[in-house]
């Protein structure tokens, strides 16, 4: 029997089903993180924050009534330097109050007020906007009802107007707003799309990425992130143009908060109906070159977990090339050494990129046999604790092995010498083990056999000889008392047919 028939067609099943599994996991992970950002804080200059926060909720409630007020009126009376002073007021009161307290000052009627304030013609008075809009950005951290507030008073409009303000302060209070906006929920998110002027704005903060600073930076990404995310994604005809602009950002970023949320940004960017084409643009676009020159094996677990699942993502595509890309740009011995990663989820995650990336080069595995990783794969057999990275472990020999053409896995059998190792996972009671073990062994002793029927001078089955000086015989023999049937039926079978003349020849 040939082990490689229809190899491609059961390797690309293989990768399918295991991407849609850590896609899940993804998904898990990332709405954790995104509750937790919800809440923007912007510094105050000024430094007298404690007066404000030591005040109790009467002393906040009379200050908020009664500057809302002065608010309207001063407004009226185009009184703008002491409107300055009201309006800051109340922002710095307004940090420090719960939902409840937000909520009082929401049925003042300010608000529409200070969304006349963002408007166009006040432009001449940036010091005022940046007050206003910071405001209007902290109602936007709230809850839904007072989010949805604010695009029912027709804040979207005034936003979109001043994303490209020349104050960056402004810029910056504009993005944390549109930001929780859209990340609220995806009826909200499909609003903000579809508002004027947001995404060529965006588009445009992205081309001159390079020239912003930090924070708004961080707001740039942290609002296109939350754009993309979300199940059913946005039409992909209106958030693609962010793509190209991701990519190129990705290897100058630096700040852990603003990379966390662009290896996110593009895995939504890759993800949900047509990814494979998704993927493919992506691709086209410099993505190989940009995750594996970026990623760094010292990165913190926030940023590693996208990182290495976003690699996983590329790898699992139907394309073969695209897992070749991630190996011509250096990406093994990389995941060599977040082998050794601390964080179980890290290996874990790691030994399935690299099930995908073996699965992609089965037409030329050359640079992976000569690169150190599977080196590292095999030592991990006298480290690893965790069964479940055990299990992913042998999971990607069972992939190599059927791979590799025979004459390469005996050589690689020879060099590494894994077998007794895979084998004595058999001790296990895990019924799954066993099963992926024995998978792993027919394999092999399935290329033995054609490399004794192909009349290459080997007599006998090479690998059933190497494992005979193992414990490998005597650990099948044991299962033979397993009280599963079928893992039973197995090792009978695989003893009498590989086995049963050394058995019985031995004292």
């Amino acid at each position: 029997m040939n082990q490689k028939t229809d190899l491609e067609t059961g390797l690309n099943v293989m990768k399918t089903k295991r991407e849609q599994f850590r896609v899940e996991i993804r998904k898990e992970k990332l709405q954790k993180i995104i509750e937790g950002k919800r809440h923007l804080q912007v510094e105050d200059e000024e430094g007298d924050e404690a007066e404000y926060k030591a005040m109790t909720k009467e002393q906040r409630a009379l200050i908020i009534k009664e500057k809302s007020g002065n608010v309207k009126r001063l407004l009226d009376e185009e009184s703008f330097k002491e409107l300055l002073n009201e309006v800051r007021i109340l922002r710095k009161t307004l940090v420090h109050c719960d939902e409840s307290e937000t909520r009082v000052f929401i049925q003042t009627g300010c608000v529409p007020h200070l969304i006349k304030l963002l408007q166009p013609m006040y432009d001449r008075f940036p010091d005022l906007q940046v007050e206003a809009s910071w405001i209007i950005m902290n109602i936007a951290s709230g809850d839904t009802q007072e989010t949805e507030f604010l695009v029912r008073v027709n804040v979207l409009p005034a936003l979109a107007e001043l994303l490209l303000s020349p104050t960056e302060r402004i810029v910056e209070h504009v993005l944390g707003a549109l930001a929780n906006i859209v990340g609220d929920s995806l009826n909200l998110r499909d609003i903000v799309l579809d508002t004027k002027g947001v995404l060529p704005g965006l588009l445009v903060l992205l081309d001159r990425y390079s020239k912003l600073s930090v924070k708004v930076k961080r707001g740039v990404i942290f609002l296109a992130s939350n754009i993309c995310r979300g199940e059913p994604y946005p039409p992909y005809e209106q958030v693609h143009p962010m793509l190209e602009y991701l990519i190129g950002i990705l290897p100058i970023t630096e700040d852990e908060q603003t990379l966390n949320d662009l290896l996110y940004c593009l895995g939504y960017l890759t993800a949900g109906e047509k990814n494979e084409e998704k993927i493919e643009m992506a691709m086209q676009a410099g993505l190989a070159k940009a995750i594996c020159s970026t990623l760094r094996t010292d990165w913190s677990i926030e940023l590693l977990t996208p990182a290495v699942i976003f690699l996983g993502q590329i790898a699992a595509s139907d394309a073969n090339e695209h897992g070749q890309k991630l190996v011509e740009f250096d990406i093994l011995k990389k995941l060599s050494e977040l082998l050794e990663h601390s964080t179980k989820s890290i290996r874990l995650d790691t030994l399935w990129v690299i099930s995908n990336i073996i699965a992609s080069c089965a037409q030329n595995m050359q640079p992976i046999l000569s690169s150190s990783l599977l080196q590292s794969m095999i030592s991990m057999f006298e480290r690893e604790l965790n069964k479940n990275v055990i299990y992913e472990l042998v999971k990607t020999l069972e992939t190599l092995a059927r791979v590799l053409q025979p004459r390469a896995l005996l050589r690689l059998e020879e060099e590494l010498e894994f077998m007794g190792k895979v084998l004595d996972c058999c001790a296990t009671k895990d019924k799954e083990m066993i099963n992926l073990v024995l998978d792993l062994l027919e394999t092999m002793l399935e290329s033995g056999e054609i490399l004794k029927e192909n009349g290459m001078g080997i007599e006998e089955n090479p690998f059933a000889q190497r494992i005979s000086k193992t414990r490998g015989v005597q650990n099948l023999e044991k299962l033979q008392t397993h009280k599963d049937d079928e893992i039973y039926d197995r090792v009978y079978a695989l003893i009498d047919r590989y086995f049963s003349c050394l058995l019985y020849t031995s004292p």
